[in-house]
């Protein structure tokens, strides 16, 4: 977290998965997907909370 000359605060999130059960090995590409939208997710609840 840092905050930058404007006086606005900026969180970065640095994200590293590897599946570890069968059925999230066999989802494959899909996986991605629904970490990205729960990323989000998460994004706008902390952005609403902010305000």
């Amino acid at each position: 977290m840092h905050r930058d000359e404007e006086d606005d605060v900026w969180l970065t999130v640095t994200l590293f998965s590897r599946p570890a059960t069968a059925p999230a090995r066999l989802a494959g590409p899909l996986v991605p997907v629904f970490q990205r939208g729960y990323a989000r997710r998460c994004g706008a609840v902390l952005r609403r909370l902010s305000r």
